[in-house]
């Protein structure tokens, strides 16, 4: 959720990371 401070492979494509969760 928090995407602010959390820089994981959520499903929101914030930043890079979130990007490969989508791809995930």
């Amino acid at each position: 959720e928090d995407d602010h401070h959390h820089h994981h492979h959520h499903h929101h494509g914030v930043g890079g990371g979130g990007g490969g969760g989508g791809g995930g």
